[in-house]
C-alpha cells in the first residue's frame, strides 16, 4: 500500500501555468511550488507579510500514513512536504474564481486557501485538521522523515490510516 501512495504519477501544472501567465499575468503577484520546503516555502520569498493557510486542502493518506510510522511531528510535516497543496498563486480576491477556473479546465482541483495581510515582519501561520497532535522529532530533510518511515516498516510497524481529528495551528516567524 504505501509503495502505491509514494510512488504515483507526478502532476504537472505546465498547460495550468502557460494558460495562467497568458491570460492574466498581470493579476500574479506570486507563484510556489510547495516541493522542496513544503507549506512554509512561502517565507524565502516575502518580507513584510503575514501568509494565513486557513482553507487547505484535506491531507492525503500518504502523509497521515508518513507520520504516523516515522513519529514525525506535524508542524515539522507541514515544513518538509506538500500536504496536499503542491502549487500556489498568489493574486488578489477578485480574480481567484477566474484562476480556479483555469485550474478546473484541466481537471485540477483548486481553491482559495487562505490570504496575506499586511505586517511589519514576515510571518506564517497554517490551520488544518490533522489526525495527531504528538510532537516528536524535528528534521527538515525529507530523505530523514522518509528513512524512519521506512525503518519502522522494515521494523514490522503496522499501517494505519485511521486516526481522530484534532486542531492544530502551526506558526512560522522566520523559520528559513
Amino acid at each position: 500500500v504505501a509503495g502505491k501512495l509514494i510512488l504515483s504519477p507526478t502532476r504537472t501544472y505546465a498547460p495550468v501555468i502557460k494558460q495562467v501567465l497568458v491570460t492574466y499575468r498581470k493579476w500574479i503577484h506570486g507563484m510556489i511550488h510547495c516541493s522542496g520546503g513544503g507549506q512554509t516555502k512561502v517565507l524565502n520569498f516575502i518580507k513584510k507579510a503575514h501568509i494565513i493557510k486557513d482553507n487547505l486542502f484535506p491531507i492525503p493518506p500518504v502523509f497521515d500514513l508518513i507520520q504516523t510510522q516515522s513519529g514525525t511531528e506535524w508542524k515539522e510535516m507541514y515544513q518538509v512536504f506538500n500536504m496536499g497543496c503542491r502549487l500556489e498563486i498568489f493574486s488578489r480576491e477578485n480574480h481567484a474564481e477566474a484562476l480556479i477556473a483555469i485550474a478546473a479546465a484541466y481537471g485540477i482541483e483548486a481553491q482559495v486557501t487562505g490570504r496575506v495581510v499586511a505586517s511589519e515582519k514576515k510571518y506564517l501561520q497554517i490551520f488544518n485538521t490533522i489526525p495527531d497532535l504528538s510532537f516528536k522529532t524535528k528534521s527538515n530533510d525529507i530523505s530523514d522523515v522518509l528513512s524512519r518511515l521506512i525503518e519502522n516498516l522494515k521494523k514490522g510497524g503496522k499501517t494505519s490510516l485511521a486516526s481522530q481529528p484534532g486542531q492544530v495551528i502551526l506558526v512560522a516567524d522566520d523559520i528559513t
